[in-house]
């Protein structure tokens, strides 16, 4: 095989050559320079795409800080406003609201002046006197009978007759306070003697006398009226009554209607909280419950929620931003126009507060602070959102927006910076904590991910098909070279022996008769008979060849005359029989009656069926018998050569026409010939118009048909 090689290369050199210099090397070449130009490029892309980010980032920041000193802008005017510093809280609190409050950017306002402790005025409502009352103004004798009510309520339990006390006290007491202490302890002794009417009835009055009224300790009279009071309609038979006075309560101390202190609005929220939820269980176990009444709940548990968030909030601010606010205002002093920025991360969550100094009178420092906490959940939702979409992320990239602790507020997980290129950026004196990460998803630091939109990348790939197609066809040249070198080498080697046997045999014999060696006359006609055997099946060989070369070379020549096909097939086998070397082969003919005459030229078809019996007795087996069958089946001649010998494997079927061509399946023992029987056998045939099939399985033998026109036969 490797000799085959080296002559197909040698043969095939110049076609080499030529695929080297016409198609490799000038390829080789341009894809060199166009990897370089991709390279240089990739460079470019790389280096736009960050200046890109770069803008954008740089759009994002300027947004974001506009959007802040807008906010910032406002407080510094709100701070100049004479309400700020002034007593009238209403006054306050309502300029505040309509300049600040519906800012979604604004999550909590306070205000701080001088040591005192901080306020918040749109979150902690104030009363009209924030004055605790220490002790009542009854004399020693209203003293006298309040402790003794007391003694009656608390120790005899005998509250009709603490009631009747209390009614006396109050009658005789001019103070507001007094009274509305006097009243809840007068409504309270009601609801133990079960008198619940009278109970709610001195609630109510409580309410609408006396709303600002104070316990000693600054817990609001009117809270506890609402909360008493669903509890007493739930005892009179009247659940709805209590369902609504419930809801009133509940919603009174979620929305801090009496300006409590956390820990007061943690127990009387707690405290509405399971009376609306008392409320709600009993009308529903009369069947009287509500959807909306569930629904307005769920919605002030929300609240109640959010409250409690926001005291956490206060809590946080007030130890850890609050107090580095007030370092920074005692070193600003009298500089008013630049405002207060403190950030504190606490758990992952950013803490961003701004504020501004409050200017005193005339000639004076300032006197207070007035701030704001910005709302993470409005930076991080919708303002970030929306100045994506103002500055217009381009197409193919991500924006990425985190704290500096690492949680992402907005975008997409940041693409890894080993893939694509990515640029990023923080903001100037890390207020707000942010990074800013962009990433150009199709243009890659490897450069796969964009490089399919450049024109060198198809020019190089066109030239590598190219090249792939050169190999191919040098290739498969060679190869086509090398098939054909040793089916040459095959033929050579099968024609040598099909020659060398019977000229060997006719070599000895001749020899033998020469040498005067066979006398006998009987012995010597043998000899001669198979001289004369061998000299035909030379002959035929011979004339085998000369065929397939005038065939070659377009020269074959057919002289068709009417034949009668059942006496040119008995002369035809009578013949092969007459030069066949196996005696022990059968021939067995089965001529249909009625055959019509043929066109043909007897000699060549006489040689293709010899062609077709000679392979089917060499390639018989030990059971060498062939069935010759003619039969006549719509106007074509039909001429069966079946045997039963080794049979042809299914993949050499379609190939054993092909000239040279030798089935793998032979045994390397059987006579293998030179290759061109069938090939002749199939020329002959369809050179009058007919066709030649094999049907065969192995092991089992083969059956060759020729099909002969009647009539229309092709030259």
């Amino acid at each position: 095989m490797i000799e085959h090689l080296k002559i197909a290369l040698r043969r095939q050199q110049r076609l080499i050559a030529l695929f080297l210099l016409t198609i490799f090397l000038p390829s080789a070449l341009l894809s060199f320079f166009g990897i370089r130009a991709i390279r240089n490029e990739h460079f470019r892309l790389i280096e736009q795409a960050v200046n890109e980010q770069l803008q954008a980032a740089d759009l994002l920041k300027a947004r974001v800080r506009t959007r802040m000193k807008a906010l910032e802008s406002r407080l510094l005017s709100l701070a100049q406003d004479p309400s700020i510093a002034g007593p009238d809280e209403d006054a306050k609190r309502q300029l505040l609201r309509d300049r600040v409050g519906e800012d979604p950017m604004v999550d909590l306002v306070f205000v701080i002046y001088g040591d005192g402790n901080p306020l918040y005025p749109l979150f902690q409502s104030h009363t009209e006197d924030g004055t605790l009352r220490a002790r009542t103004s009854l004399g020693e004798t209203g003293q006298l009978r309040l402790r003794e009510a007391q003694h009656l309520e608390f120790v005899q339990k005998d509250y009709e007759a603490a009631s009747t006390v209390y009614q006396r006290l109050l009658r005789g007491v001019k103070d507001r306070n007094d009274q509305a202490l006097l009243l809840g302890r007068l409504a309270r002794n009601f609801s133990k003697a079960k008198e619940y009417r009278r109970a709610v009835e001195t609630y109510e009055r409580i309410q609408e006398d006396f709303p600002a009224g104070r316990t000693s300790s600054g817990i609001p009279l009117g809270l506890i009226a609402k909360l008493e009071k669903p509890g007493c309609y739930r005892m009179l038979g009247e659940p709805m009554m209590s369902l609504d006075a419930a809801l009133e309560a509940y919603e009174d101390v979620v929305r801090d209607s009496w300006g409590l202190t956390e820990s007061q609005f943690k127990a009387y929220a707690s405290q509405g909280r399971e009376v609306i939820e008392t409320a709600i269980a009993e009308a529903e176990r009369l069947g009287l419950g509500d959807k909306e009444y569930n629904e307005m709940v769920e919605q002030l548990k929300g609240e109640h929620k959010a409250r409690l968030e926001m005291w956490e909030i206060i809590r946080v601010l007030e130890r850890e931003s609050l107090p580095e606010l007030r370092r920074q205002w005692s070193e600003r002093g009298s500089m008013m126009e630049l405002p207060l920025r403190q950030v504190n991360t606490i758990d992952g969550e950013d803490l961003i507060v701004t504020a501004v100094l409050i200017p005193g009178e005339a000639g004076q420092s300032s006197t207070g602070l007035l701030g704001v906490k910005l709302s993470n959940d409005y930076l991080e939702g919708e303002l970030l959102s929306e100045i994506a979409a103002e500055i217009g992320i381009v197409e193919g990239s991500s924006l990425t927006v985190s704290n500096l602790s690492g949680r992402r507020l907005h975008g997409t997980p940041a693409a890894s910076s080993e893939e694509y290129v990515q640029t990023t950026a923080f903001f100037e004196d890390g207020y707000p904590p942010w990074r800013i990460a962009l990433a150009d998803l199709e243009v890659g630091r490897s450069g796969f991910p964009s490089i399919y939109r450049s024109f060198y990348f198809w020019t190089i790939l066109t030239l590598i098909a190219v090249l792939v197609f050169g190999v191919v066809l040098v290739t498969r040249t060679v190869g086509h070279e090398m098939e054909l070198l040793k089916i040459k080498s095959d033929f050579v080697s099968s024609v040598s022996h099909e020659f060398k046997t019977p000229l060997t045999s006719i070599k000895a014999l001749t020899e033998r008769l020469l040498d005067g060696k066979v006398r006998h006359p009987a012995k010597m006609r043998e000899y001669f008979s198979v001289i004369s055997r061998d000299t035909e099946r030379l002959t035929r060989l011979v004339g085998n060849l000369l065929d397939f070369s005038r065939i070659e070379e377009g020269r074959r020549q057919y002289e068709l005359a009417r034949t009668d096909v059942a006496e040119w097939l008995n002369q035809t086998v009578c013949a092969f029989r007459c030069e066949s070397l196996d005696r022990q082969s059968a021939i067995r003919t089965h001529i249909a009656s009625g055959i019509p005459d043929v066109d043909m030229d007897g000699t060549a078809m006489a040689q293709a069926l010899e062609n077709l019996l000679d392979n089917a007795i060499k390639f018989s087996g030990e059971k060498k018998e062939v069935d010759l069958v003619v039969e006549y089946d719509g106007g074509e001649v039909l001429i069966r050569v079946r045997d039963y010998g080794i049979g042809i494997p299914q993949e050499d079927q379609s190939r054993i026409f092909e000239k040279f061509y030798q089935g793998k399946g032979v045994p390397r023992t059987s006579a293998r010939g030179t290759g061109l029987g069938l090939t002749l056998v199939k020329h002959t045939v369809e050179a009058h118009g007919g066709s030649v099939a094999v049907e065969s399985r192995v092991g089992e033998g083969s059956t060759f048909t020729m099909t002969l026109p009647i009539r229309g036969t092709t030259e």
